[in-house]
């Protein structure tokens, strides 16, 4: 098994590993969410660049630094990696700052997880904000010519699990699925009928890194499905509101915490859990009984053997 160099730390990464998959399963605090170099949330920077990094999304001064994005960039050795510098960043749409990485060599159990100690739930996370007030008016129009909303939702959501900068968000989510929880979401915003049970925008999105670029592409295709189904001006002018009124939930630069009652879950990391039913090593297919310990990463769920986590001491 080869290795890469992470901040100092040797990593060790199988064949056709992405850097950014070989980070996380070595437990590194990594910004991430797409995986498919759309959101530029994990960029790093390279201390020897090569023709292997993947830079295709990136401005030319970021890359003419070094900078590469690691969900698309293959593991191999020699790598040197580094957390991006905040001087170079400001100013770049849909870039951050990385939080601080965990070091590999002193992960262990804890009673419920592993986690970067810096982690803190974000002030004021644990509050979803009020709902809007509905809209009476805008759901009588849609109703009047048949069901438009369940049009509208239908093909925007046939538009997006084929668009290159929106469907990378839904890797985990069907298409229809996608659908129902939507139609009810809107239903419920313009009713006001309780008929909503998923959850809120804050929570459904909070490891997302979407930033506003992306938000205001999925807005245009979503006008371009209320024009194509009749929706006059005032309609939406009615309608348009609600987003942005959940833009901000939705819009962030770095992946968030979320409230289930009382528990705050963060938005990444390693943890242990004793297993339910059998399953395999996510790496090397390495077979789990029914009720061992295992390491996992808490926001993929990728299952790891001790072989698969354990990392080389030095850099």
């Amino acid at each position: 098994m080869t290795t890469f160099i992470f901040e100092g730390t040797h990593l060790s990464h199988q064949q056709d590993e992405t850097v950014l998959d070989a980070a996380l399963r070595k437990g590194v605090a990594i910004n991430y969410s797409c995986k498919k170099g759309v959101c530029k949330g994990c960029v790093c920077r390279a201390a020897n660049k090569s023709s292997q990094l993947y830079v295709t999304p990136l401005p030319s001064e970021l890359v003419e630094k070094g900078y590469f994005l690691p969900c698309m960039t293959p593991a191999y050795e020699g790598l040197d990696v580094q957390k991006p510098d905040e001087s170079d960043l400001v100013g770049t749409p849909g870039i951050t700052v990385q939080p601080s990485s965990v070091d590999p060599r002193s992960i262990e159990p804890s009673a419920s997880r592993i986690r970067d100690i810096n982690d803190d739930p974000v002030p004021g996370s644990r509050l979803e904000r009020p709902w809007p007030a509905p809209c009476p008016a805008l759901w009588r129009a849609l109703q009047q010519n048949g069901d438009t909303l369940k049009g509208i939702i239908d093909e925007f959501y046939d538009a997006v699990f084929e668009d290159d900068l929106l469907s990378p968000y839904f890797q985990k989510s069907t298409k229809q699925r996608s659908k129902e929880k939507v139609y009810s979401f809107y239903k419920q915003l313009f009713s006001g009928e309780k008929c909503y049970f998923g959850d809120r925008p804050h929570n459904a999105h909070h490891w997302m890194i979407i930033p506003d670029d992306i938000y205001d592409h999925r807005l245009k295709l979503l006008q371009h499905f209320m024009n194509s189904h009749g929706l006059s001006k005032e309609q939406q002018a009615l309608w348009l509101p609600y987003e942005e009124y959940y833009r901000q939930d939705i819009v962030k630069s770095q992946p968030l915490g979320r409230w289930i009652g009382n528990v705050y879950q963060p938005p990444g990391g390693l943890a242990y859990e004793r297993l339910d039913e059998g399953t395999f090593c996510d790496t090397c297919a390495e077979f789990f009984d029914k009720g061992v310990t295992v390491l996992f990463e808490t926001r993929t769920g990728k299952v790891y053997c001790n072989s698969c986590h354990s990392t080389p001491r030095g850099a």
